[in-house]
């Protein structure tokens, strides 16, 4: 019987941490127990004759609060680093944006291929997700890979994943969102890279770059333009990008005007994602220029 899940590296180094946890704390109740029948046989009131005698060894208490103090702190440290590995965006090769409402999901892969409530992932390639909710707080959560991250409205959250195994595994919502909460599930395909490439490649988005077009967004943010800053040389987060381009009088930018219109009905979250990765794009670009 397999212990370890193999799905992916975080799931066998998560589970490799519960299991030495299980074993630490099952060794620990069984000492204990241990200690309580024999204390229960030998300090029986029928077999002591004599009055006992309390006993104080304050070099033995110090030890058995530093030894647990320590092995606290080791769980905690070891916890941390998992959990960090999880929420920290890494080098990835795939980044795929998760886009939540009641009550499905929507993935978009980075050329604008779009998948509803089922996501083809590569194998043994790292991936980042950039999350978001339309309306109410959702969770996705990945059994199979021991991880699972919030979907906040108006807030990008993160989460990582290294697939090691082909396979389908299911998907689910951790987070009470409203009436068919039980129904916002789907699936998980890990398939070979060469076949992830073939399928991303079907023509079925929008990308950044026409939709930069398709709004004109060059008529104004182009270099040397008085009426808003160039794009290539804005620093911005994505947040800071996201918040740009659907409540612009909130991302002022010193020496322009507060003239841009929001482009909140008028783009899905997955389109403004699309733009802010080919505004990224376009400064990696203009960064190996220099």
């Amino acid at each position: 019987m397999n212990w370890l899940s193999d799905v992916s590296t975080f799931s066998t180094s998560l589970d490799k941490y519960m299991l030495f946890i299980t074993v630490v704390c099952g060794a620990v109740t069984l000492i204990i127990l241990s200690f309580i029948a024999l204390f229960c046989f030998k300090y029986h009131a029928s077999k002591v004759t004599n009055e006992v005698k309390a006993l104080t060894n304050r070099t033995l208490e110090a030890i058995l609060i530093i030894f647990t103090l320590s092995f606290f702190m080791y769980f905690f440290y070891r916890a941390t680093n998992i959990y960090q590995a999880q929420v920290t965006p890494q080098k990835a090769d795939y980044e795929i944006f998760v886009y939540a409402k009641q009550w499905m999901w929507k993935f978009h892969h980075p050329n604008g291929f779009t998948e509803v409530n089922s996501l083809h992932l590569p194998k043994n390639k790292r991936i980042n997700f950039v999350m978001i909710s339309e309306d109410v707080i959702h969770s996705l959560f990945l059994p199979d890979f021991r991880v699972k991250q919030d979907l906040l409205p108006e807030v990008y959250t993160t989460m990582s994943i290294h697939p090691l195994k082909l396979g389908t595994f299911p998907l689910f919502c951790t987070e009470y969102c409203g009436t068919d909460h039980a129904l916002m599930k789907g699936r998980i395909n890990i398939i070979e890279d060469e076949d992830y490439k073939r399928l991303i490649h079907q023509p079925n988005g929008t990308g950044g770059r026409d939709l930069f077009v398709k709004n004109d967004c060059l008529t104004c943010h182009n270099e040397g333009s008085k009426l808003a800053p160039s794009l290539v040389s804005l620093k911005r987060s994505d947040e800071e990008l996201r918040r740009s381009i659907l409540y612009p009088h909130t991302e002022k930018v010193k020496g322009f005007e507060a003239i841009m219109p929001s482009y909140k009905d008028t783009l899905s979250e997955g389109e403004v994602h699309s733009l802010i990765q080919y505004i990224k794009s376009m400064r990696k670009i203009d960064e190996k220029l220099l």
